[in-house]
């Protein structure tokens, strides 16, 4: 059960290094060495990572509405709260009492500009449909594309050498782009 969960803990860190690398602007080639995992792995935490922010987007504009009404209702209860402290308090200086006077004032130019268009929440509405229908297409055609594709590897053989004069061969299976092709050496899967 430990041992499963260094694992997740070591997934997890590799794919907040991969995020991390990936916005520096290193290629997944070059993020697989300095990782030192295989680029198929690297491969797999980017699509993860795409997928993680295809719903977490999907996720934001589901909750606007809610975030709009929380939002609302904590400007109502600020407003509340700085006209209580200006009712109530003797202020010694003057700008104190612009300041609460400023505060309230930003506060209702907030509530306004939020409640003068009626239509931001139809809006909101019809454009979270919108995306969810995009992405729900994204997600269709993704993974008709990852049903249908076909990839090309390369066999390679690696040497290692080891203490003695002695070594290891081992062959692996590294995808490979047209240009790199070898028709002896390609397999198709």
């Amino acid at each position: 059960m430990k041992e499963e969960s260094n694992e997740k803990n070591l997934i997890t860190w590799r794919r907040g290094k991969v995020a991390e690398y990936l916005a520096k602007g290193y290629s997944q080639a070059d993020i697989a060495r300095i990782l030192q995992v295989s680029e198929p792995t690297i491969s797999r935490d980017v699509e993860y990572l795409r997928q993680q922010a295809i719903n977490g987007i999907a996720d934001f504009i589901e909750n606007l509405p809610h975030e709009w009404v929380k939002t609302r209702t904590a400007i109502d209860i600020l407003v509340r709260k700085a006209w209580e402290i200006l009712d109530k308090t003797t202020f010694d200086d003057v700008d104190q009492q612009l300041a609460v006077i400023k505060t309230i004032a930003t506060l209702n130019q907030i509530r306004l500009s939020m409640h003068s268009d009626p239509s931001i929440l139809q809006k909101a509405a019809d454009g979270a449909i919108r995306i969810k229908q995009q992405l729900a297409e994204m997600k269709r055609q993704q993974s008709a594309t990852n049903n249908n594709k076909k990839y090309k590897y390369k066999v390679i053989t690696e040497y290692t050498p080891e203490a003695g004069g002695k070594g290891k061969t081992k062959r692996i299976l590294k995808r490979v782009d047209r240009e790199e092709e070898d028709e002896e050496n390609t397999i198709i899967v």
